[in-house]
């Protein structure tokens, strides 16, 4: 067991210790359930209000050593909240002594369709969740079996050091929602990184959030709690917030290769900001719109063709921010990232900064250049 690991593990101990010293014996009871394969599992079993139709369920991976404490501890703090909002949740504990591992999957698999299919599941889907190292669970269990699963939510989580690049891509089938404190160990941060990038590289949906001044054990308000999980049901939120966004970037590089000069602008907010390649291109979208007006008459102002992008939400999904890989016949691989507010059910651009990456082992000889070039006096 890695270090980080284990300071994972004392993390929520500690937390356990003082949350189960609060909490009624009996609160809770485990249920068994034995499937074909793989070991028998005990688990908690937390359904919406009586009558209720339907109901979205998550499979939940506990942190820490992953026992019936640790169920328990994370049942009080997340579950109820999200049970009371009207998902079904299912804990399981590992087998005694032991976190989850690969040889265990099948077991999952089976007790998720199980429950799915006696709770009436919404849609007959199956939600993944994991908090620490129950992340970790999450992300190995998703990686070999995607396709079994509707959405993945880490709090946070990380790759496994042996999980291969090829399958922590194949999690881009899956719309996610990360989190990570920002005291975190860099462990969780990096893993959470890695996880986005696989995702979105492969085309996926996935957005991190990384919350101010919070360690190991995230808090999350109720209602964030709930938007976060309700966003990655089919139709939610968050899927639909992420389209809208992408469309409108498109739509963006599609009406300058098309000259479009109404549609073009029309998709920035009044003085938003553009940053172009050169360092005196900084213009107010109206200042810029009066320099690019030549452009657009000639009936091709520019083109530029996304190859991947990433985009994230601010609480509340009103702000977006992206950066996105872009090829140009004259520039090459260019980088374009700002900022996106959601205005009267439209999302419209405040910021957008393009940029050239330039390669470390380069960077030195392009410094020079700008430094010999001559500059113009005011």
């Amino acid at each position: 067991m890695s270090r980080l690991i284990r300071i994972a593990l004392v993390a929520w101990s500690v937390l356990g210790l003082v949350m189960l010293a609060s909490a009624q014996d009996g609160a809770l009871v485990f249920q068994e359930f034995k499937g074909k394969s793989g070991p028998t599992l005990r688990y908690v079993l937390l359904k919406p209000a009586p009558g209720a139709k339907a109901a979205p369920l998550l499979l939940a991976l506990p942190p820490g050593d992953q026992s019936e404490g640790m169920c328990r501890v994370v049942v009080e703090k997340y579950w109820t909240v999200l049970a009371k909002a009207g998902w079904t949740v299912v804990c399981p504990a590992a087998p005694a002594g032991r976190r989850f591992q690969a040889g265990d999957h099948d077991a999952l698999l089976a007790l998720a369709a199980e429950i799915a299919k006696k709770e009436h599941a919404e849609n007959g889907l199956v939600h993944l969740g994991g908090v620490s190292n129950g992340g970790v669970s999450a992300v190995l269990l998703a990686s070999s079996h995607a396709d079994r699963f509707a959405s993945l939510t880490l709090m946070p989580g990380a790759a496994d050091k042996n999980l291969a690049v090829a399958k922590l891509k194949s999690l881009a089938k899956l719309p996610a929602n990360l989190f990570v404190g920002e005291k975190d160990d860099q462990y969780w941060h990096a893993g959470s990184k890695a996880i986005v990038s696989a995702i979105t590289g492969a085309g996926g949906h996935a957005t991190l959030r990384v919350l101010p001044g919070q360690g190991h054990v995230l808090d999350l308000a109720d209602a964030e709690l709930i938007a976060a999980f309700d966003s990655l049901r089919p139709g939610g939120a968050k899927h639909n917030d992420e389209e809208a966004v992408a469309k409108a970037l498109d739509s963006l590089h599609d009406a300058a290769a098309k000259a479009d000069e109404a549609r073009y602008f029309g998709l920035f907010v009044p003085g938003a900001i553009f940053l172009g390649t050169d360092p005196g291109e900084r213009w107010t979208s109206e200042a810029f719109h009066d320099w690019a007006k030549p452009y657009f008459s000639s009936g091709s102002a520019w083109t530029y063709t996304p190859r991947a992008r990433h985009i994230y939400f601010a609480p509340g999904n009103d702000v977006a921010w992206f950066d996105e890989t872009l090829d140009n016949a004259k520039l090459g691989e260019c980088r374009g990232s700002g900022v996106l507010l959601r205005q009267g059910g439209q999302w419209r651009i405040a910021q957008y900064n393009l940029s050239v990456p330039v390669p470390n082992d380069l960077m030195g000889s392009v410094v020079e250049m700008i430094k010999a070039r001559p500059t113009s006096k005011p």
